[in-house]
């Protein structure tokens, strides 16, 4: 008895819209704690109340 061939598929890119969350959030990461702020900065961590400083601060 001999092997069937195997189903060969060519490979398909992934569409331009996958990825993740973008990177421009980091500056809404608080420096202590790791939370990630709900609001833009200058803002006040809601976790451990530390200041996240806007650009430029």
């Amino acid at each position: 008895m001999t092997d069937p061939e195997p189903s060969v598929r060519p490979v398909q890119p992934p569409d331009e819209d996958e990825g993740g969350d973008p990177a421009c959030w980091a500056n809404r990461v608080c420096p202590a704690c790791g939370r990630l702020a709900d609001d833009e900065p200058p803002t006040v961590c809601a976790e451990c109340g530390t200041e996240i400083p806007g650009p430029g601060d």
